[in-house]
């Protein structure tokens, strides 16, 4: 090392009273450096393994006690006095720990051969800790014990890497969640796991409002249908503004609106029916944010649903207890419900508003191709960025809901970027910049008639494809549209949603974490089974709810089911 940077090994000046360094007399550097340096070295390291090691070896070896199948080990009560203070204090403790080391042993010895234990985790895991508390603890304490100071010296060169000068005010509960995830890098977590389990906490608090509505059901509807639609409205706000917080507040997107002013004062304080585009996975999670951010009347926010989705828990559920109007798909069985059932849905003393998607499924270039395919046939025109409406059911139920009906509106949706909007991207923290136009239309001006009311349908969905083109093209709605320019703004977030989220997640999850922490400790593998398989099932429920809401998993043929009739 010295030839490499070039220095010239020497002997130190030596004085005959030297006090504060080795004051040796040699013949040669080497000589020198052996016995004042390297040999005091070694020494040291020496020294040091034996107080670091040597002296916990009879600690170490009396833990070994734990895993003898048979005979009588003095090393047991030894560990019993050196960690009496964590065991249990009875009387008589000394002839109280012989008897329950001897029934530990007999457990190890009907244990099968395949699960003989090889460490502590593996004898926790088989610990009953009601008939040993003691053999618990202690292997507890072994679990724990550091068998090097490795893991602590690497625990500091983490908080080196990690807390840096810029994040010198990081606090600590997210400086000790950044330093467990930076030590343990090396399991492999994906992030479809971590959302699932967020997700599962929620669902909680959704099924436990599900139980609220089903008991206000049982109890007021027969007596009193108005003030149980009153508190509904609220018991229906809690399940929306947990989805609308993911999008509000854990990815963050911005929502523009452009509406005219003149129309803007109407909204939320009377009925309507908003005619809305379904080209993208959320755009009815946009439609809710609607209502939270301008018109504050999410509560009462319905739509026609396929009649399948009212058996899902949480939001099918919450559907259902909301007189959502759920459809076969089959214009005979559905005209009834749309002519009675929509009619009275109106008559509500609140303002109540129905989402209707014209186009009957999600916009995809296989379905554009059919919808294309239909219109030369008919003449009908042919849309780029939108499936031809569906206007049987709008025309079918006018005549019955027109009376109680002041407006519709035409609300058109459209995300700005490449990336295609989803439900799994919100809960991946994936942030988008949504922009929605909306457009009152009297109801004076829909034009009753089967024939009438369809060509306005058409003409509507031509005005709704042009602004579309010229949104992907410009980034505009109206320069190249045709349509007259209104102003853009941002209404202001609701804090609602966001300390409902608050509430939910503080009365849910401290006692579910308290649960599940007893449960593992507790070593039953009965009540560990009883809660993971239920979460098992959570898991599953939550993975499909997640493929409903994406494009390419459903599973409507349009313009390939041939018409049914009666």
């Amino acid at each position: 090392m010295t030839a490499q940077f070039d220095i010239e090994i020497k002997i130190p000046r030596i004085a005959k009273r030297q006090t504060n360094r080795c004051n040796i007399e040699v013949d040669n550097a080497e000589t020198y450096y052996r016995i004042s340096v390297f040999i005091p070295y070694l020494d040291k390291y020496i020294n040091e393994l034996e107080n670091r090691f040597t002296n916990h070896h009879t600690t170490l070896s009396s833990f070994h006690s734990l895993f003898k199948e048979n005979g009588y080990d003095e090393d047991f009560i030894n560990l019993t006095r050196q960690y009496s203070e964590d065991l249990e204090d009875v009387g008589n403790r000394e002839e109280i720990f012989k008897n329950e080391f001897k029934l530990w042993q007999r457990k190890l010895q009907n244990l099968p051969e395949l699960a003989k234990l090889k460490n502590a985790m593996d004898a926790l895991s088989v610990c009953n800790r009601v008939m040993f508390p003691n053999v618990f603890k202690l292997l507890q304490i072994l679990a724990t014990l550091p068998v090097s100071t490795a893991s602590n010296e690497r625990s500091f060169s983490t908080l080196k890497r990690i807390k840096t000068y810029l994040r010198n005010s990081t606090s600590e509960g997210r400086l000790n969640g950044l330093a467990m995830l930076s030590i343990n890098r090396h399991y492999q977590i994906t992030a479809d796991e971590v959302l699932i389990e967020l997700s599962n906490k929620k669902r909680l608090s959704g099924l436990t409002v599900n139980l609220l509505q089903l008991l206000f059901f049982i109890t007021l509807w027969p007596l009193n249908k108005d003030l149980f639609r009153k508190i509904n409205y609220y018991f229906a706000y809690i399940i929306y503004s947990e989805i609308i917080f993911m999008s509000e507040w854990w990815a963050g997107v911005q929502y523009y609106f452009y509406i005219n002013k003149e129309d803007y004062k109407f909204f939320g304080k009377e009925h309507a029916i908003f005619i809305i585009n379904h080209k993208y996975e959320i755009d009815w999670l946009t439609a809710w944010v609607i209502h939270d951010r301008i018109g504050g009347i999410l509560g009462n926010c319905k739509a026609f649903a396929k009649n399948s989705l009212k058996y899902m828990p949480v939001v099918g559920w919450t559907w259902w207890f909301s007189e959502f109007l759920f459809l076969h798909r089959d214009l005979v069985r559905d005209k009834h419900t749309i002519e009675t059932k929509l009619g009275k849905l109106f008559e509500h003393g609140n303002p109540v508003t129905m989402l209707l998607y014209a186009e009957g499924t999600r916009f995809t270039k296989d379905k554009q191709e059919a919808s294309l395919k239909f219109a030369r046939s008919k003449g009908l025109p042919e849309l780029k960025e939108h499936l031809l409406p569906r206007t049987k059911g709008f025309s079918i139920g006018l005549p019955y809901f027109k009376h109680n009906l002041p407006a519709v509106y035409n609300v058109q949706i459209a995300f700005k970027g490449e990336e295609k909007p989803s439900l799994r991207a919100l809960l991946y923290g994936q942030r988008f910049e949504a922009h929605v136009y909306m457009e009152r239309i009297p109801i004076e001006q829909v034009p009753e008639g089967e024939k009438p009311c369809e060509k306005w349908m058409y003409d509507m969905y031509e005005k709704k494809d042009k602004m579309m083109v010229s949104f992907l093209n410009t980034g505009d709605w109206f320069k190249e549209s045709g349509v007259k320019p209104v102003e853009k703004f941002i209404p202001p977030k609701s804090y609602s949603c966001l300390l409902n989220m608050i509430f939910w997640s503080i009365l849910i999850l401290v006692p579910f974490f308290y649960l599940t922490i007893k449960i593992f400790i507790s070593g039953n593998i009965l009540h560990i089974l009883l809660l993971v398989v239920p979460f098992s099932l959570l898991h599953l429920f939550l993975t499909k709810l997640l493929n409903v809401s994406e494009i390419d998993k459903t599973s409507s043929q349009y313009g390939t089911e041939k018409h049914k009739t009666k």
